[in-house]
């Protein structure tokens, strides 16, 4: 709110010789950000939104710890979990004699919902991880709150209207009237395939009426019969696949396709290496846990190419760690005083299902998409090249933000990629034939071939479709959950929100998913949203760029790659137009530039069926 610095920012812009566009950009965001503070008078309003500042970082601090540092879990009875693999029963801390502790993790709750065939035990698991970390509860509902009055005393209408302004939707308006439309195009094919998933539920002899007919299809059903559609009707089973992409193999195996897709050399650096990177003490030293794996990235050769910086892989769950999967930029590029590129360091952050001694870390398929997709944003973070830390990779537009990560999701549906990275965890050692063996007691089974069949992934990636209306209705109902708690029309009716009740009625009434409330506990019987940080760090009024930056990442895939995801040159011009420009330019221009017209979501409306 200094008003002399605003004065010499705009003395400069009146002058920009010698300034480039990087330059101007970051002299506009400036010049642009002191003045909003200013629209606030000095006094008592002033003071006041200095203090909400600064409550509000107080109050993210406290809920993301209470996300890493309360790590909660569920006694349940072994006789409870019948269909769950063995092997991950065997897996799980042994309380009381016959009872288990289950981890309220997302590797373990998706293993639960997907395997578990008694819908009572779903159901309480289900519940359990919708209701944890109950004290973020009042941080979430006082944070909201002070968004609203920050943005009020900026002279904005609400919170989204202030986070949109200089995003690519640029209102709440234009965000509602795309998820309001984009929800009714998908609504009659979503409820063809809510009805398939119905009638599997009413021919199974093993489902028990949870306290109503059995014509409503729960969270807690969605998961499992998902997954018995895939096995039935597309010959895809999950944990059957998962023994083709073991987490260490599969991970460097994406690497190298990055190395061919953009030019690269990726290694990871031996404990000797390691040793030269830091001035004292061990290799070790390096990193924050043993666990994590350090990689050097090259544009080009190794002996030949330009370093460009460190890449920090951190993939299994452990006592307080960020519960997500997420990449976080750890120094981000720039030109530093003397003119040299300052070298990037980012790292990988995954909750993968750790190994064991009887049972190597495994990747579902959804589990790859989610690896691929972080390592996009890894990427985004490596290839970048700003003069201005401020612009560097993934500091874009927040509703850009998730495009390049979205496209690299689409090598995770071709036949070719999937072959090329995949490799039977039976082949990793003779102990772990041993262990295959072990599990698949047949007589004559034989031991699988080295990569995943062409057959197997054919059925793989027509399974794509499977449910799509469904899935994406469910990232539209937190969207207009996100909206409608951001924008309220007043401040009276910003303090009279009932949270958790707008929050399971917009996933009820757009998922078409039921929940608890019908069956007597009402609206407020969850508070999902405390789990996750999306709403409170990151995704605040911006959760439907999920959505809205799919659009840019189909119609970018279909233009570049569809017809050679592996081609070098797409990939090169693909890093130097998008990717190397980070923030330091409009979203809408690079993209604009890039396709050589404006973006569209034809590719996209056609990649979901609509």
């Amino acid at each position: 709110m200094r008003e002399d610095i605003f004065q010499l920012v705009q003395k400069v812009l009146e002058n920009t010789d010698g300034l480039d566009s990087e330059d101007q950009m970051w002299l506009e965001k400036r010049r642009d950000g002191i003045q909003k503070g200013l629209q606030i008078l000095p006094g008592e309003s002033r003071q006041r939104f200095k203090h909400i500042s600064q409550r509000l970082l107080q109050l993210r601090s406290s809920f993301m710890q209470n996300l890493t540092e309360n790590q909660e879990s569920l006694l349940i009875l072994s006789s409870e979990v019948h269909g769950v693999p063995g092997w991950y029963i065997r897996g799980l801390e042994s309380k009381a004699k016959g009872h288990l502790l289950l981890p309220l993790k997302k590797p373990d709750i998706t293993m639960i919902l997907n395997t578990c065939q008694v819908p009572a035990t779903r159901r309480k698991v289900f519940e359990a991880f919708e209701n944890q970390h109950a004290t973020n509860n009042t941080i979430f509902k006082e944070t909201i709150l002070l968004r609203d009055e920050s943005a009020r005393l900026l002279g904005y209408p609400n919170y989204a209207a202030l986070r949109l302004e200089s995003l690519m939707a640029k209102s709440p308006e234009n965000v509602q009237k795309f998820l309001k439309e984009l929800a009714t195009r998908l609504m009659p094919k979503a409820k063809q395939e809510l009805e398939v998933l119905l009638t599997m539920k009413r021919n199974d002899t093993n489902a028990e009426v949870d306290g109503s007919e059995p014509d409503r299809l729960f969270h807690w059903d969605f998961p499992f019969y998902n997954e018995q559609l895939l096995k039935q009707k597309y010959i895809v089973d999950s944990e059957e696949v998962s023994e083709y992409f073991p987490t260490q193999i599969v991970v460097r195996a994406m690497l190298d396709v990055f190395q061919v897709i953009f030019g690269l050399t990726i290694e990871e650096f031996t404990d000797s290496e390691r040793k030269l990177l830091v001035k004292a003490g061990e290799g070790s030293d390096c990193v924050w846990h043993p666990d994590v794996r350090v990689f050097g990235v090259w544009s080009g050769r190794r002996s030949m190419g330009l370093f460009l910086g460190y890449l920090y892989v951190d993939l299994y769950p452990r006592e307080g760690k960020y519960t997500h999967n997420a990449n976080f930029s750890i120094l981000p590029g720039c030109v530093n005083e003397d003119g040299i590129d300052q070298f990037i360091a980012t790292a990988l952050v995954c909750n993968i299902t750790k190994p064991t001694l009887d049972s190597p870390s495994l990747l579902k398929h959804s589990e790859v998409i989610t690896v691929f997709h972080e390592l996009g944003h890894s990427m985004h973070c490596l290839l970048s090249k700003t003069k201005y830390a401020c612009f560097h990779g993934t500091n874009t537009a927040s509703d850009f933000i998730e495009a390049p990560s979205q496209l690299l999701e689409f090598w995770c549906w071709q036949p070719r990629i999937l072959q090329e990275i995949s490799y039977h965890v039976s082949y990793l050692s003779p102990s772990h034939l041993g262990n295959w063996q072990l599990r698949h007691p047949s007589p004559g089974a034989r031991q699988p071939p080295k990569q995943i069949p062409l057959e197997t992934v054919q059925h793989l990636c027509s399974a794509k479709e499977v449910n799509q209306a469904l899935l994406t209705l469910h990232q539209v109902g937190p969207s207009v959950f996100d909206m409608t708690i951001h924008s309220p029309p007043t401040r009276e009716e910003a303090l009279k929100l009932q949270i958790s009740s707008i929050y399971n009625g917009t996933r009820r009434d757009f998922g078409l998913l039921e929940g608890p409330e019908v069956l007597g506990k009402g609206l407020t019987w969850g508070h999902g949203y405390t789990k996750t940080q999306h709403f409170m760090w990151g995704q605040d009024a911006n959760y439907y760029s999920y959505l809205y930056s799919k659009v840019f990442a189909t119609d970018i895939f279909h233009y570049a790659f569809y017809n050679d995801p592996l081609s070098a040159e797409a990939g090169k011009h693909y890093r130097h137009s998008i990717l190397e420009k980070g923030g330091s330019q409009e979203a809408m221009e690079i993209l604009t530039r890039y396709l050589g017209r404006l973006p569209n979501a034809v590719a996209f409306e056609q990649e979901l069926g609509i």
